[in-house]
């Protein structure tokens, strides 16, 4: 039998599906910006090998995003942390 063309006749599998089906759905409409919340700590103990490893690039219009990850990465190597002057032209208002 073809994948895909299984005909699920267990309700518990079926209800089962459906809450993850669900769940799915329900993660692909939520806001990008909540998972990094949700999992900050996770996030920052990853972000700095995750910076450094991959190359970043991008044309005019994500060149200020393209700016801030590198200032980032400089901020990551660097002793004195400061937040002065930070570019967030590239955020969208909800994560001002």
């Amino acid at each position: 039998m073809p994948l895909g063309t299984d005909v699920i006749q267990d309700t518990d599998t079926l209800e089962t599906l459906m809450v993850t089906a669900k769940a799915l759905i329900k993660t692909l409409e939520s806001d990008p910006l909540e998972f990094v919340l949700l999992g900050y700590g996770k996030f920052r103990r990853y972000a700095q090998r995750m910076l450094e490893d991959i190359i970043f690039e991008g044309n005019q219009a994500a060149q200020p995003l393209v700016d801030a990850i590198e200032l980032l990465k400089a901020l990551n190597q660097s002793e004195k942390q400061t937040n002065s002057n930070l570019p967030i032209c590239f955020a969208n208002s909800k994560w001002r």
